[in-house]
């Protein structure tokens, strides 16, 4: 007896405490952005790039459960639903935006009272967008196009070009000689992917052989290769994930400062967005599928058994990928640093990867392309001829005058 109740004495009394959270999702299912193959889109329930039936669906689920885990187990939300405890941040798509309005949706709908004479059917939540050409943050696709050129413009990538070029033109070949880029294979992927989910027939060429394999097989596996490349190089991490870690350290550093009433943080994202952070955090595993979720957790650890009653406030790292299969989140570690990670010990680790300049990378100037030299070779050439000519005039109404004065005398 004497023995357990000294374990007992020696057993460190923690608590947790969960205190504010952000949250980065994958918009739902889209109908493809475009069709590059003859396809019958009258099939489809919305216009290109919305939300499917199925994508709305599951969008609204992932409301759910993101209510369902912070109010039902960690009681982060007020029990009388205060849309303000959450901010929701979405990038200017029409997918992202309609994601953002059915998480808020699935988070506060009306559970006190569903009578007629009373009915509301939703807390409403506002959903901030930032337009395309002023966004740093979300989508750099339009505000800063230099990242994505150069990263597209980099040896690999023309290496991956050199190794898929017969894999193009055989695509080519079979979409009346459509220039495809390496780029483009990732969208094609997606659209027969779409095509197959929906019981559609698919083009019967892509069943046509290419080195021993179905030709839809090839396109798949270059299109994973090179969009992983594209998303998850050194350049992109640094200047567009960089970034973004550097907002996940403000949310948070302003949150200890005041401990305001803001609870979650959600960004309605891309893959591309969730792709890179991931990435960029060394978390990083696969595609994530549509209504994936990256949940970022600031946790309140404290030790009662410390005569100082000490405090640590903890990072915690989970992921949703819904697959539909398995949709219970999994913990993710970041590389270096401790189990559970200290928020201090992260602000070391990721210090030199945050990017403080990007608005001046972003507008910089960056040098000439290939037609840039071209045109300014042909104004060159042209101001040359004209200069030229002027030159001649003048020679030859000098001498004209020079012939004249000869003559008189």
């Amino acid at each position: 007896m004497l023995v357990w109740m000294i374990l007992l004495c020696k057993i460190r009394l923690e608590y947790s405490k969960l205190l504010t959270t952000i949250v980065i999702t994958k918009n739902g299912e889209t109908k493809p952005r475009n069709f590059k193959f003859s396809n019958n889109e009258i099939l489809w329930t919305s216009e290109n790039s919305q939300l499917t039936e199925k994508g709305k669906i599951n969008i609204l689920e992932l409301g759910t459960f993101l209510y369902e885990r912070y109010n039902n187990y960690d009681a982060l939300f007020s029990p009388n639903q205060v849309s303000s405890e959450i901010y929701i941040q979405s990038s200017d798509w029409d997918r992202t935006i309609q994601s953002a309005y059915l998480i808020g949706l699935g988070m506060f709908p009306n559970r006190n009272n569903l009578s007629v004479e009373s009915f509301n059917p939703t807390t409403p939540v506002p959903t901030y967008v930032t337009p395309l050409n002023l966004d740093y943050l979300i989508d750099l696709s339009q505000v800063c196009p230099s990242v994505i050129h150069n990263a597209l413009t980099r040896a690999t990538t023309r290496q991956l070009r050199i190794k898929y070029k017969e894999l193009l033109g055989a695509i080519s070949h079979r979409l009346n000689n459509a220039t495809i880029e390496i780029s483009e294979l990732r969208r094609l992927s997606l659209n027969f992917m779409r095509m197959a989910d929906r019981k559609e027939n698919l083009p019967l060429w892509v069943y046509d052989k290419y080195n021993n394999i179905d030709l839809l097989d090839a396109i798949n596996q270059a299109s994973q290769e090179s969009y992983l490349h594209y998303y998850t190089n050194a350049l992109i991490k640094k200047h567009y994930g960089g970034n973004f870690i550097k907002k996940i350290i403000q949310i948070f550093d302003n949150f200890l400062q005041d401990y305001n009433d803001l609870k979650m943080h959600l960004f309605s994202a891309n893959e591309e967005t969730l792709i890179i952070i991931m990435s960029a955090l060394g978390i990083y595993e696969d595609i994530p599928n549509y209504g994936a979720s990256l949940m970022i957790e600031l946790v309140e650890i404290m030790d009662e058994t410390n005569e100082n009653n000490l405090h640590d406030v903890k990072i915690k790292f989970f992921y949703r990928n819904t697959n539909y299969d398995n949709n219970v989140p999994r913990e993710l570690f970041i590389p270096g640093c401790s189990q559970p990670c200290s928020y201090k010990d992260f602000k070391k680790l990721n210090k030199k990867k945050m990017n403080n300049d990007l608005e001046k990378y972003c507008n910089k100037d960056e040098g000439f392309s290939y037609m840039d030299y071209v045109i300014m070779m042909f104004i060159s050439m042209f101001i040359l001829v004209v200069a030229l000519i002027i030159i001649g005039i003048t020679i030859y109404r000098i001498h004209a005058k020079t012939y004249i004065l000869i003559e008189t005398n």
